[in-house]
């Protein structure tokens, strides 16, 4: 579920960001592409609209406006985390399927009290529901939430477990990962420092890869989780090197102090990608400094 991500230097003070292996518009094979669609059962009309485009921005254009629009009441909704009740969904991906699920309601409702509203309709309906799906929602939502969420999220699935609906596969390991190590390193202005404490859950590792700021006050600036952790220390290897500055290994202590003090200071994202990281993943980082002490 996680994809590969790549920490760029931080004394640019950018996103610690993906990097998708995509084609260029140019690059793309329009003819092959139409094929890949009439073999995958694509509608008659869309295939009739495809022939004769050349254009490659034009090709995709047809095709975006003839994907449905996604189906985005609360029951839909709910019905899509029924994917997390699956015996291969580690604690990891159901963690992450809850942050990004607030994410997405606070990107609907951007206002405060609109968000709150909105997120106390949709875990109503998660209980109303009756479901595993439902009882999966709200497990994951309580796992990556604030405490008022998560509250509100257990409160309903100790409803939905006592009358008897089957709990996820993965309730009694989620929010109780392994420390295994941590790693980082800080530039000689003492600018920002980079960290990322790897956990585990059974034999599956994680890094969550930070970036804090000193010259913004210390408070964290971007935080991402990665299962691609040899990637994430490669990527800081070569980072310390081009900055002449040491890569070092944390010991659980440390690792603790380091992210605990950042806690204790503002957020400091700057760009759009990290506002929006920070506040879908701030309250998972949290329930991982707690698991360093």
């Amino acid at each position: 579920m996680c994809a590969m991500l790549k920490p760029e230097q931080p004394d640019d003070g950018r996103h610690l960001q993906a990097v998708p292996d995509q084609q260029e518009p140019d690059e793309i094979d329009l003819d092959a592409m139409r094929k890949q669609l009439e073999e995958a059962g694509a509608p008659e009309e869309l295939l009739n609209s495809l022939d004769g485009v050349t254009d490659p921005e034009e090709f995709i254009q047809r095709i975006a406006e003839a994907m449905p629009e996604p189906d985005t009441t609360p029951d839909a909704v709910i019905e899509g985390f029924a994917d997390l009740l699956s015996p291969e969904t580690t604690p990891l991906e159901a963690e992450l399927a809850g942050a990004d699920f607030l994410g997405m309601v606070r990107k609907a409702a951007p206002d405060v009290d609109v968000t709150r509203e909105l997120l106390s309709d949709l875990i109503a309906s998660a209980e109303k529901s009756a479901e595993p799906h439902g009882l999966a929602m709200l497990r994951a939502v309580a796992a990556a939430g604030a405490p008022g969420v998560r509250e509100a999220a257990n409160d309903s699935a100790a409803k939905l477990s006592a009358a008897g609906v089957a709990e996820p596969p993965w309730l009694d390991r989620i929010g109780k990962p392994e420390f295994d190590r941590s790693f980082g390193y800080r530039d000689h202005d003492d600018g920002q420092e980079a960290i990322a404490p790897v956990f585990h859950y059974d034999d599956v590792e994680h890094a969550v890869v930070v970036l804090i700021d000193h010259g913004m006050g210390g408070g964290v600036k971007d935080v991402f989780f990665s299962d691609q952790t040899d990637v994430i220390r490669g990527e800081y290897e070569r980072a310390s090197e081009a900055m002449g500055c040491e890569l070092r290994d944390h010991g659980r202590k440390q690792a603790h102090r380091i992210l605990a003090s950042a806690l204790e200071q503002p957020f400091c994202a700057e760009h759009d990608e990290q506002v929006d990281d920070v506040l879908d993943y701030r309250d998972l980082l949290r329930s991982r400094v707690t698991a360093l002490e």
